[in-house]
């Protein structure tokens, strides 16, 4: 069934994320959509449904290099992982009302001001500074 839903974190739409919908049982279909200011449509079956969210903010551009010479955006997941990689939201999907809405409300994650040995490492093998 096609099924519209909305997802805000502490009361405002989601610009740009990513919803998973997955069988409690582990068994049936899993859904999944692009969140696009706080909305987003799927085909899924009625069922209880465990619930995870992605969204990444934009926090920086990286520095131009002879191999990448444009920036490009740095984005960093906010949303905690009791709502994604740790989730045990579930939710309910009903044939008789086809909408999902997701409020999510919390302290979102801070990005790490100083990168670690292995990020450094990796951005220098990358042609970064």
């Amino acid at each position: 069934m096609h099924v519209q839903g909305s997802a805000t974190w502490n009361g405002s739409p989601i610009e740009e994320g990513y919803v998973e919908l997955q069988p409690i049982d582990g068994a049936g279909q899993f859904a999944s959509a692009e969140i696009t200011n706080g909305k987003f449509t799927l085909q899924t079956l009625p069922g209880t449904r465990r619930i995870k969210v992605t969204a990444q903010q934009k926090i920086g551009e990286t520095e131009p290099t002879e191999r990448i010479p444009v920036p490009e955006p740095i984005l960093f997941q906010f949303i905690p992982p009791e709502f994604n990689s740790e989730s045990t939201l579930e939710m309910e999907i009903s044939a008789s009302d086809p909408t999902l809405n997701i409020e999510l409300n919390g302290d979102a994650l801070k990005p790490n001001q100083k990168p670690t040995a292995a990020e450094q490492k990796r951005k220098k093998l990358q042609g970064g500074v």
